[in-house]
């Protein structure tokens, strides 16, 4: 999702070797050397956005070089000198704070300590052994091992030549000891920050749901409320259109048996708004009893 004005990145790419042992085919951008979603010769794969909550702010108690933690310790920051190169202007010099959470950050609330999964050096985050592993990968279970290194918040569906079908959620959930990182949190006080983060085997994993398809498009695929994952998911509407079209496949597809290519490329353009849907009753209501009077004649 980017701004009409902006550039495209994505490209397609068919990516083989000669003795075929190799065919990759699907869509990349820049910086990446395979697929960022496509099919090998067993596997499909496709994602949206899981939009997790992966940042918490937090308020220092500082004073320039120290910080207090604990409401008992000072603690120095560590300090980074960064020279930045300005074409015409010349060289800007940058000094970072660094704290036990993250970097300083300025707001227009103030300055904070920003605390980011990116930023936290775990141990399992390897996004480029994930993007080899979950493009060659040949069964639901190597898939699903693929993606526990990935970083990224992302929801991927997945299909086999044997007719399985699935689901996994990714990226790294931080366990918060208060709160849900909704506003900035005291940082020095001790009783804020993380604890670890949730781990993969209880991310979500679904094979082969007895719907015969797993839908998603940004909305929150969760339910279970075994830890908290964000507020900032998309509203559910386009993933319900989907399920209406996929639940009622009589009336969109042209192959009432099956679902063929062309009426996969007609879900991906088709326009139907629910939201609309919903707006447009009450709002012709209210326009069919208005009575203009006066001078709104």
């Amino acid at each position: 999702h980017t701004n009409l004005e902006a550039q495209g990145l994505w490209y397609r790419v068919n990516l083989f070797t000669t003795d075929g042992s190799i065919y990759l085919q699907g869509m990349t951008f820049p910086g990446i050397p395979l697929l960022a979603f496509g099919h090998n010769q067993r596997l499909a794969w496709g994602v949206t956005a899981g939009m997790l909550d992966t940042v918490d702010l937090f308020y220092l108690k500082e004073n320039g070089t120290h910080y207090l933690i604990n409401n008992t310790i000072w603690k120095p920051f560590e300090i980074i000198e960064i020279n930045i190169e300005i074409s015409g202007v010349g060289n800007r010099k940058k000094i970072i704070r660094i704290s036990d959470y993250g970097p300083m950050v300025d707001t227009d609330l103030g300055e904070f300590a920003m605390m980011w999964t990116l930023n936290q050096g775990y141990e399992r985050d390897n996004p480029i052994a994930s993007l080899i592993d979950f493009n060659f990968a040949k069964t639901p279970k190597q898939f699903h091992n693929a993606l526990e290194k990935m970083l990224t918040g992302f929801n991927w569906v997945y299909a086999t030549v044997d007719g399985e079908i699935g689901y996994q959620n990714t990226g790294f959930i931080p366990l918060r000891k208060n709160g849900f990182g909704l506003i900035p949190m005291n940082g020095s006080n001790g009783e804020n920050g993380w604890t670890g983060l949730v781990p993969y085997d209880q991310q979500l994993f679904v094979e082969n749901p007895v719907e015969g398809y797993f839908a998603t498009a940004n909305e929150r695929v969760d339910n279970r409320e075994l830890f908290y994952i964000s507020e900032a998911y998309a509203h559910r509407y386009r993933n319900d259109r989907i399920e209406q079209v996929l639940d009622n496949a009589t009336s969109f597809q042209a192959n009432p048996d099956a679902f063929t290519l062309i009426d996969m490329q007609k879900l991906q353009q088709d326009v139907k708004n629910l939201v609309a849907e919903d707006l447009l009753a009450p709002v012709m209501d209210i326009l069919n009893d208005y009575q203009p009077t006066g001078t709104n004649q």
